[in-house]
């Protein structure tokens, strides 16, 4: 009877990182409607989020991450981690970026950011990320237009 009793252990002990990984909401969350991506946002939080953006050993957990971002609480600080991703050779991950950084500039307004006491060199950050759609060879044409969106967005903010 001990004999079954031993191996016990050790599968709790495998199976360890599986539950780690269970209650991630990068892994478990909705990354495909808006309400899930905003929830995704609200229970990893900027930080998580802000740290799996800089990862580049998981592809699949930095798109839901890039997907959430524009419901983040400040994502603005999040810009110059997607503006990299943006400007990137990734075929899934620049396209995606260049959407999220269009979406949090259609999200940026005044009296948000000035009720949130954002940072204003949090936002000026965000304005000297954007150079890299300048870079050669340059992004794709409509990933430089969405980075011009939200360049257009930071200058009106920042006047």
């Amino acid at each position: 009877m001990r004999r079954w009793l031993a191996p016990a252990p050790l599968l709790l002990v495998a199976l360890a990182p599986v539950q780690a990984q269970s209650n991630d909401p990068l892994f478990t969350g909705d990354c495909v409607s808006e309400l899930g991506l905003a929830r995704i946002a609200e229970e990893a939080g900027d930080a998580q989020l802000a740290a799996q953006l800089a990862r580049t050993d998981a592809r699949q957990t930095t798109l839901v991450a890039v997907r959430a971002s524009p419901h983040a609480q400040a994502p603005e600080a999040l810009v110059p981690r997607l503006a990299a991703l943006a400007c990137g050779r990734d075929a899934a991950l620049a396209p995606e970026a260049g959407y999220a950084l269009a979406r949090i500039g259609e999200r940026l307004v005044g009296s948000e950011l000035a009720a949130r006491e954002a940072l204003h060199e949090e936002l000026v950050a965000a304005q000297k990320a954007l150079a890299c759609a300048e870079q050669v060879p340059a992004p794709r044409a409509d990933i430089v237009h969405q980075l011009a969106q939200l360049g257009a967005a930071l200058d009106v903010l920042l006047r």
